[in-house]
C-alpha cells in the first residue's frame, strides 16, 4: 500500500478518463495542448506512474510537457494507437516491471509504434517470438528490449524506464523507501 501523503503534490495534477473512457491519462497541466506534449509515458497502472514521478520529478516540472497513460493489463493495439495519436509529437516511454512480462510489454508497445505485431510465448527457458514470417528464440533470462530489437534488425523506438537498485518496479522502490 502506498502512503498517499508522499504523493499528494503529484496527485494535484489533473486526472480524467482516457480516450473512449478506457485509459486513464494524467496530465501535468489543466490547460495543456496535446500537440505541445513532448513526453508520453505508458504503464499498467497510475500508481506506477506516480512513483516514477516521485523519483524523477523533472518529468512534471514544466506544465503540459508530459502526459501519463495507463494501459491496464489488456493487450490493445487500438487503445495504444488512439492515445498515441492524441499526443502526436510526444516521445513514448514505457514504464513496465523489470521482469519478463514487463520486458515483453516494452517490446509490444515499441512494435506497435512501428506498425508491427508479434506473439510472445515461453517454451521452457526460451522466449519464442513470432514476428510476421520470422520466428525467434531468445533465452528468457537474457531477454530485453535492446536485445530483441537487435535480433529483429530494427532500431529501438522507445526507451524503457526501469528502477535501479534491484527493484521490480517503481512502486516497489517507493514502498521500500517510504514504508507505510
Amino acid at each position: 500500500m502506498i502512503n498517499s501523503a508522499y504523493l499528494s503534490p503529484l496527485v494535484k495534477a489533473f486526472f480524467h478518463p482516457g480516450v473512449s473512457g478506457h485509459m486513464g491519462i494524467l496530465k501535468t497541466s489543466h490547460d495543456y495542448l496535446p500537440a505541445a506534449t513532448v513526453n508520453l509515458f505508458f504503464a499498467h497502472a497510475a500508481d506506477e506512474l506516480l512513483c516514477l514521478c516521485h523519483f524523477y520529478p523533472e518529468w512534471i516540472r514544466i506544465n503540459g510537457q508530459s502526459a501519463f497513460a495507463t494501459i491496464g493489463c489488456e493487450k490493445s493495439r487500438d487503445r495504444f494507437n488512439e492515445i498515441r495519436t492524441t499526443f502526436p509529437n510526444a516521445k513514448i516511454y514505457t514504464v513496465f516491471a523489470n521482469d519478463l512480462t514487463g520486458k515483453v510489454w516494452d517490446c509490444q508497445l515499441s512494435l506497435w509504434q512501428c506498425g508491427l505485431e508479434a506473439d510472445f510465448m515461453i517454451r521452457g527457458t526460451q522466449l519464442e517470438v513470432i514476428l510476421g514470417a520470422k520466428k525467434l528464440s531468445i533465452p528468457s533470462e537474457s531477454f530485453s528490449l535492446n536485445r530483441f530489437f537487435k535480433c529483429i534488425g530494427k532500431f529501438q523506438t522507445s526507451p524503457a524506464l526501469k528502477p535501479r537498485g534491484g527493484y521490480r518496479n517503481f512502486t516497489e522502490k517507493f514502498c521500500a523507501r517510504y514504508p507505510c
